[in-house]
């Protein structure tokens, strides 16, 4: 019934799927789409109920900083977000905006699959501040550890780079500060610690 206005919903679908990731303003999707702001909210629910898609929700333990609690939306599939992004035909060039999207798609979706195969418990969220200090992902455990997790799609990363680990370690000082990449092997500082991709949802997971 709340799908009868179809040319409502698909535009609605061309804009979810190119904001696939970021932070979901429902006002301007609907402005964008011409219609009210609860049409939007609901035509993400019923992705949500239908298992098209997620929510990954702002951090919100922390008093000391002001976080955004504004929601991310991201695509079960990352082929899925791209076909609905009508992106199919164009390929995913390593090194670009893109491919680093997709790759952090990737990542997240996965980690929410193997926890679901592992019947692990994992609390999910990402961390902004009013100063845009940023972290992609962090985990929360029922045994109580943390892991705040950066996604970089590259095989060289620098630490002086993941500025936004350490502004998440003042909030947390307990937390694990992990960057999940393209390296083929570990490397870091005594904060921070730089593996592969697959190594990091072992540890998340272990």
């Amino acid at each position: 019934a709340k799908l009868r206005n179809l040319g409502s919903f698909i535009r609605f679908l061309d804009l979810a799927a190119s904001e696939n990731g970021n932070m979901v303003s429902y006002s301007n999707i609907a402005g964008d789409v011409h219609c009210d702001y609860k049409t939007v909210q609901e035509y993400y629910q019923i992705l949500e109920d239908t298992l098209i898609g997620f929510f990954l929700p702002g951090y919100s333990k922390s008093t000391r900083k002001q976080i955004s609690k504004a929601a991310k939306f991201y695509f079960f599939d990352t082929g899925v977000q791209r076909a609905l992004a009508r992106k199919l035909d164009a390929p995913l060039v390593a090194k670009t905006k893109d491919y680093g999207k997709a790759f952090e798609h990737f990542f997240i979706a996965e980690l929410i699959r193997l926890a679901s195969y592992r019947r692990k418990d994992l609390s999910l969220s990402y961390y902004r501040t009013k100063d845009d200090a940023e972290v992609d992902l962090i985990v929360d455990r029922l045994d109580g550890k943390c892991f705040a997790i950066e996604i970089k799609s590259s095989d060289s990363v620098r630490v002086n780079k993941l500025t936004g680990l350490k502004s998440f370690k003042e909030v947390r000082p307990g937390a694990e500060l992990l960057c999940a990449s393209l390296v083929s092997m570990a490397c870091g500082d005594d904060e921070i610690t730089i593996l592969p991709w697959q190594q990091v949802l072992e540890r998340v997971l272990e």
